[in-house]
């Protein structure tokens, strides 16, 4: 049995499988046309590339042996520090992505307060703003939406 769950995210919708990607570099058939993605690779495979993409550019974390010493620490440490991040949302046959630099997530039955002026400070909208233009500018990407949005991304699990 199906669930609807949705997320709420300050960012850019980037689309996905079969609903199209919402992005500029597509090919004739909808897909990514992004150089560092495999589209023929595991469909999952999209937020760990970006995610990867992301940290060197922005973070300058290259590592890739995940069995050395620390390194899921400072991993997470990069990752942490580029406030940013992919949102995976959908069933795993019908995936879809966002941009984000805040979400928060809602499971079907569960509810959560909402206050919207706490989500952040409109003073730091300007800074999460160029966040996300360097994590675009980063990953070569141009999404069709104009410019950072409050999105709700609803799906079923």
């Amino acid at each position: 049995m199906d669930t609807a769950d949705a997320i709420l995210a300050y960012g850019y919708d980037l689309g996905g499988d079969e609903r199209g990607w919402k992005v500029e570099e597509t090919d004739d058939h909808g897909h990514p046309a992004i150089a560092w993605h495999d589209i023929d690779g595991d469909k999952d495979n999209f937020v760990e590339e970006a995610t990867g993409r992301l940290l060197a550019a922005l973070a300058g974390f290259t590592e890739t042996d995940q069995h050395a010493d620390g390194y899921h620490d400072r991993r997470k440490a990069a990752e942490k520090s580029l406030d940013v991040h992919i949102v995976r949302h959908g069933d795993p046959n019908d995936t879809s992505y966002a941009l984000a630099t805040s979400s928060v997530s809602v499971e079907e039955g569960d509810s959560m307060p909402l206050n919207p002026a706490e989500l952040f400070d409109p003073a730091d909208l300007e800074l999460r703003n160029r966040r996300l233009a360097a994590a675009l500018a980063a990953l070569g990407i141009t999404p069709r939406q104009d410019r950072p949005q409050w999105l709700v991304l609803a799906y079923l699990s």
